[in-house]
Formats: structure tokens, C-alpha cells, sequence
């Protein structure tokens, strides 16, 4: 009976923590990741995985982000190029991904920042929260993860909002 009580429970721990992933596909199968880099900010979680790139096409990207939305509470952005952005978009964007080195010296940061100010070919996806309103009333939102791709360095940036609701 003991081995029963057990087998059970253990199908049973497997099947939620199954059920409950957040599984998360952001670039096709053909653009291998491997983590790189990972390191904490005073506002993130950072991750820096090397892509292999053979050929970039925006249209492999199209449909990227996959996300298991069913048990998920953010919305997902899918691939655009972060230059196609609205301007102000964009501001707001370098903006706080600017904000992580306020509170420290981070290199890997640094790098992100030029290449936002600089690059043409960096693509952006997120995850994000419902619209709200900021101080001033105008409508925003709030990324939880957003994503960098750098088609030319071959590196996808994840920088996870350490204060994730």
C-alpha cells in the first residue's frame, strides 16, 4: 500500500509541475542557443545565450515566440526588429535597459546599449502585462522579459524583471 501512496503521489507531483511549466519557444529549432552569460542586476535577471545563425530571414522569425498561453499570465510579442518600433517605444525601451547599469558596472549591459543605439540588426520580442497607465495617464506597459536578438553577434539577450508579480 506504502508503494502505491508513493507512486501516486509522485505521477501526481509530475503531472503539476508538467502542467504548470511555462514553456517558452523563442527562436526556430535551426538556431541552436547556448547559455553564455547569466548574472543578476538590481532590476534583472540577465541571459546571454550564442546563437548559430546560418542565415537570418525575418520570416523565420515571424511566428517566434511560442508560448504555451494557457498557463501563462503575460502576453508575448513576437519577433520585430527593434528599429521598426515607434521611436518613442524605442526610448523607452534603451531607457531601461539602461537603467540596470544605475546600480552597477555591467559590460554585457554596455554592449546592449550600443548595439540598440547603433545596429540595425537587432530584433525584439517580449513578454508583457496587460496596458496601463503611467504617472502622467499615458497608456504603457509593463515588459516582464524582454528579448534582444543580435542577428550580426550572434547572442540573444533575456533580461527577466526580478520583480515579477
Amino acid at each position: 500500500m506504502r508503494l502505491y501512496l508513493k507512486i501516486v503521489f509522485i505521477v501526481a507531483l509530475s503531472f503539476i509541475i508538467i502542467s504548470c511549466s511555462n514553456s517558452i519557444r523563442l527562436l526556430p529549432a535551426k538556431f541552436r542557443a547556448e547559455k553564455d552569460v547569466a548574472f543578476k542586476t538590481a532590476l534583472n535577471k540577465v541571459t546571454i545565450y550564442e546563437i548559430n545563425v546560418e542565415a537570418l530571414n525575418f520570416s523565420d522569425l515571424e511566428n517566434y515566440p511560442v508560448i504555451k498561453e494557457t498557463s501563462y499570465r503575460y502576453k508575448i510579442q513576437k519577433w520585430r526588429k527593434y528599429n521598426g518600433l515607434e521611436k518613442k517605444e524605442q526610448i523607452r525601451i534603451l531607457n531601461m535597459v539602461k537603467e540596470n547599469n544605475e546600480y552597477g558596472d555591467y559590460n554585457h549591459i554596455i554592449t546592449l546599449v550600443e548595439l540598440l543605439q547603433t545596429n540595425k540588426d537587432v530584433y525584439f520580442s517580449s513578454l508583457y502585462s496587460e496596458e496601463t497607465k503611467d504617472a502622467s495617464g499615458n497608456p504603457t506597459i509593463f515588459y516582464d522579459t524582454m528579448y534582444f536578438l543580435d542577428a550580426v553577434g550572434e547572442k540573444l539577450y533575456e533580461l527577466h524583471h526580478i520583480y515579477d508579480y
